[in-house]
């Protein structure tokens, strides 16, 4: 039998809420429903995300909010990173006031915008697993919401922001990871690994000392962590081996065991650079690029560390493994049966990993079919039913215009490039040639249901 002191009645509708939250899930869910037309992230799925969360909401910590970026002032930059400080003037919702029709808030306070998420990852995992984190643990909420950069376009997860770490005084980036503590201990640890190679070292340590998440943090790894390192590729930039890790990336630090969480242990592929170009300088230009990647989004270009081959003592990137291989691969194997969402996915996550190397100021120099990877775990989920009916309808209206004004055939080697265009649509005839499908070239018609 519930404590009947620990229920009241809500205000408005005179049913049974919690004491404790004073919050009635009914009548906030009209309250939100009401203010629906008022905003949009222009993205369905994130809209469809943030409603579902104010519409089940059993307290005020559950609620995600879409904020216009009109509400920030006084933005600084995060130190060594592209992300911002904000001040938050009206801040998040705490409970309705039916006196004034409308929330009462928590008032002025710092948050952090954080723009390294791109808008399928954020839809297919960060959001869900972080409202299911603040469920588990209140005192572990971290994200009020989201908003978007009227400039850059990108989407900013609104984070708890704590200006002093409470054990070391200095700025505390989140409540997962502080810059401060975890230098100090990187720094203790310096002595403990070496590369045998002081420029590679410092590269290493500057990437611990200054990361803002555990994603940016690179490190020196013997190779006894790994199993035997077998050659499953070579071109012309180098050569890449596969292996197993045994240990997996550092999470966060645990005071209680004094070492770092990691993850688990995991295949990994290692990647050297090409005989003619194998200088320590050549090779921290090559993983500086990674890492700089890496610091605009943190999911495009997974980078663990460096590594030596035990026989060449070669130095190695390490990598995350892509299981389903490189773009020809897929596609000799799965052409047939992969649908147009998932093709269109496949798309869509090659184009957010080429504006990551754009957004740090690098080109990729070598893009073909053969070097576009992608695993099975990849965090791009589904296109939102709109961007779908958006990209058909385009291929539909190129399909009738080519009808109408037919392009002579020109030979492959005779083809022009607009003098704006990085990539062009060229790697398509460059696919088709290399995988054999049983015709001259793959039907790239959209079905019309």
């Amino acid at each position: 039998m519930r404590n009947k002191s620990k229920l009241v009645i809500c205000n408005e509708c005179n049913e049974i809420i919690s004491a404790k939250t004073k919050w009635c899930t009914k009548c906030n869910a009209n309250h939100f429903e009401v203010d629906f037309s008022n905003w949009t992230s222009s993205s369905a799925a994130i809209d469809e995300f943030i409603r579902k969360t104010q519409l089940t909401a059993e307290r005020h910590e559950f609620v995600f909010e879409w904020v216009d970026y009109s509400k920030f002032s006084r933005l600084r930059k995060v130190k060594f990173s592209i992300n911002n400080e904000a001040y938050w003037e009206e801040g998040y919702v705490t409970s309705w006031n039916s006196e004034l029709n409308k929330w009462n808030r928590s008032g002025g306070q710092w948050v952090k915008l954080v723009s390294h998420y791109c808008e399928k990852y954020l839809i297919s995992h960060f959001l869900k697993s972080e409202l299911e984190a603040a469920k588990a643990d209140l005192s572990k909420r971290l994200i009020f919401g989201l908003t978007r950069d009227p400039v850059s376009k990108d989407y900013c997860v609104i984070e708890k922001l704590q200006e002093l770490c409470p054990s070391c005084k200095r700025e505390w980036m989140c409540s997962r990871w502080c810059r401060g503590c975890y230098s100090n201990l990187f720094e203790a640890e310096r002595s403990n690994w070496t590369s045998g190679n002081s420029d590679i070292d410092d590269f290493i340590y500057e990437t611990q000392v200054t990361a803002e998440f555990p994603e940016q943090v690179l490190e020196w790894i013997p190779e006894t962590q790994f199993t035997k390192m077998i050659q499953i590729g070579q071109g012309g930039y180098g050569t890449v081996f596969k292996s197993y890790l045994k240990v997996g990336r550092i999470r966060k630090w645990n005071s209680n065991t004094n070492k770092w969480d990691r993850d688990e242990p995991m295949s990994v592929a290692l990647k050297n650079i090409a005989e003619e170009e194998n200088s320590v300088t050549e090779f921290l230009k090559e993983i500086r690029a990674l890492h700089e990647c890496l610091k605009i989004n943190l999911y495009s270009l997974d980078c663990y560390g460096i590594t030596r081959h035990p026989e060449t003592k070669k130095y190695l990137i390490v990598m995350r493994f892509v299981e389903e291989g490189d773009l020809r691969t897929y596609l000799s194997s799965n052409f047939s049966n992969s649908s147009w969402d998932n093709r269109l996915d496949r798309l869509w996550s090659f184009s957010i990993d080429l504006r990551s190397l754009h957004y740090a100021g690098l080109v990729h120099r070598d893009l073909h079919a053969g070097n576009m990877l992608f695993g099975k775990n990849g965090h791009i989920s589904e296109l939102t039913t709109d961007d779908q009916i958006d990209i058909k309808k385009q291929f539909r209206l190129a399909e009738e215009e080519r009808k109408r004004n037919p392009f002579p055939v020109v030979p492959y080697s005779e083809l022009k490039t607009h003098p704006l265009a990085i990539y062009t649509s060229r790697i398509v005839p460059r696919v088709t040639a290399d995988v054999h499908t049983g015709t001259s070239q793959y039907d790239l018609r959209f079905d019309s249901s």
